[in-house]
């Protein structure tokens, strides 16, 4: 059986982020220990969010329609230290909207509580259920995983994780990765030189030697001739 739930809009809701800005709710549904499933993001009307989204769940195999409860929270997106998510729950027994949904959408408004239990804001919701196939162990494709512990919305396929590496500064070898140590400098006490360059050295000694030594002898040549 699906259970197909439209978020319409939400009324009065309590800014759980009023010490940072505005409020950025979200919804989080789910069918009895069915999975969570979560709507979009309203980062534009604060307190009075509007999503007007449809979300289908299937009833879990080991629920039944009479006794199956729809359980709703809404949850503040990416909240910073010290605030706390939870905006306000509501549940909803299927049975109480069972017979009128099957033949249409029912339009309910739900009223918030708080975490302590206090009422605070409304959930305006519309709920629909097809049960032809009445095939109880049916999965059907649900919404996006909610995150444990309400941290937040899943990300989109643009969005990277905290801590993704930074590109590397202009001008800097990519090869050695931002924040690398540079290829080290020679100091004083550095080794010595290669076999090779010592090699040259000893050959240019050499040639300057034999050009000597050959000047030499074509100076006393020249001197016997001339003599």
């Amino acid at each position: 059986m699906q259970v197909e739930i439209t978020i319409v809009s939400g009324r009065a809701l309590k800014n759980v982020n009023w010490q940072h800005g505005t409020l950025k709710p979200y919804a989080v549904l789910w069918i009895d220990s069915g999975p969570k499933c979560t709507s979009k993001v309203d980062t534009v009307h604060d307190e009075d969010p509007i999503w007007d989204e449809k979300i289908s769940i299937t009833l879990p195999p080991t629920s039944r329609p009479d006794t199956a409860v729809l359980y709703m929270d809404i949850v503040h997106a990416n909240p910073l230290p010290g605030t706390k998510p939870l905006v306000g729950s509501a549940q909803l027994p299927l049975r109480d909207v069972l017979n009128e949904a099957r033949s249409g959408k029912v339009p309910r408004s739900l009223k918030l509580k708080r975490p302590s239990g206090r009422p605070h804001g409304k959930l305006e919701i519309k709920i629909g259920v097809n049960d032809h196939s009445m095939n109880y162990g049916q999965v059907g494709p649900q919404g996006q995983p909610a995150y444990y512990g309400y941290g937040g919305p899943p990300p989109t396929q643009h969005q990277y994780p905290y801590g993704a590496p930074a590109a590397s500064p202009a001008g800097y070898p990519s090869a050695y990765g931002y924040g690398a140590p540079r290829p080290p400098v020679p100091v004083h006490g550095s080794p010595r030189a290669s076999t090779a360059q010592t090699s040259n050295r000893g050959m240019d000694a050499n040639t300057k030697l034999a050009v000597g030594v050959a000047t030499k002898l074509f100076g006393e040549t020249f001197k016997s001739v001339f003599n």
